[in-house]
């Protein structure tokens, strides 16, 4: 039965969001340094990776980091990339109930699918990650004269 199917030889772009971690919580109108990482197969490099803070509308360059461009400035295309980036992206003022999403492009020029597409096997699902951290209203504080 298996043999019918061919072999995945390749990873698909992917990124995940790291931080907030999970029993994190954000607080309404204060800034938050979300952080995750990307990798590709075949050897691409991670071109860049988008952060979407409203459903996927819009979308933001986060901060990747990466291997240094070769010394004359540029990036060696020809070389290839067998490791994870890290990113970060900085929010300024965290909203109620926000959704965070990223997505990850490779040299390419794939990307992550809006939604997950089934297979046969149920792998190899690189859909834009997202994560709903709760959120939380800071305490007003008061001044005493």
């Amino acid at each position: 039965f298996w043999p019918r199917f061919p072999a995945l030889m390749e990873l698909s772009v992917q990124s995940a969001i790291c931080r907030p971690a999970p029993d994190e919580r954000l607080v309404v109108g204060q800034p938050y340094l979300a952080k995750g990482y990307a990798l590709s197969g075949g050897g691409r490099a991670v071109d860049r990776v988008e952060v979407s803070l409203d459903g996927g509308e819009t979308w933001a360059l986060a901060d990747v980091c990466a291997m240094p461009p070769a010394a004359r400035g540029d990036r060696d295309w020809a070389a290839r990339h067998w490791a994870w980036v890290l990113w970060s992206f900085r929010i300024d003022r965290v909203k109620p109930g926000c959704t965070i999403a990223c997505r990850a492009w490779d040299a390419g020029g794939n990307t992550q699918p809006t939604t997950a597409i089934w297979n046969y096997r149920g792998v190899m699902n690189n859909a834009v990650f997202r994560v709903s951290p709760p959120t939380v209203v800071a305490a007003a504080t008061t001044s005493r004269l």
